[in-house]
């Protein structure tokens, strides 16, 4: 299936779109750049098939649009002007905060910091990279040996 649009301007201008299908199966048409106090049709048309094979077209009626947000300036969007807030917090609102306590398991060891013994990721990963060839390697030498035993005395000759 497939819908095709075509937006026409009041002077005549035509834009043709395709839209695309979401991946919750919605179809999205984004539409850009239009002129403030400018009228738009939409003309939406859809392509597609039924289950049986059968071809299918369907056209909408036109729908006018035009971009009433555009109309306003940004400032009447709100309702009420914001004022900044200009009380210092005291002693008295930070007994109203609720302050969760920190997991023992996520806080960091001293005894760690102490020592100096610290161990970077790359470190790490470099460490169990050698340890997965080094018993790469052992299974590669295990398995020759196993195949070198069990060879027949004829094959060798």
């Amino acid at each position: 299936m497939s819908i095709k649009a075509l937006l026409r301007e009041e002077n005549g201008s035509e834009w043709p779109y395709e839209m695309q299908k979401t991946d919750t199966n919605n179809w999205q048409l984004t539409l850009t750049e239009l002129t403030k106090d400018a009228d738009y049709e939409l003309s939406l048309q859809l392509r597609g098939e039924t289950p049986e094979g059968r071809p299918v077209f369907l056209q909408a009626e036109p729908i006018t649009l035009k971009d009433e947000l555009a109309l306003e300036p940004a400032a009447e969007l709100f309702d009420e002007e914001l004022a900044p807030i200009l009380e210092p917090i005291t002693g008295e609102d930070a007994a109203d905060v609720d302050i969760m306590p920190l997991d023992d398991d996520l806080m960091l060891s001293e005894d760690n910091e102490e020592s100096g013994i610290s161990i970077s990721d790359n470190t790490k990963l470099l460490i169990g990279n050698a340890i997965i060839l080094a018993l790469l390697i052992a299974g590669v030498i295990w398995w020759r040996r196993q195949n070198a035993a069990t060879a027949a005395v004829g094959d060798m000759l």
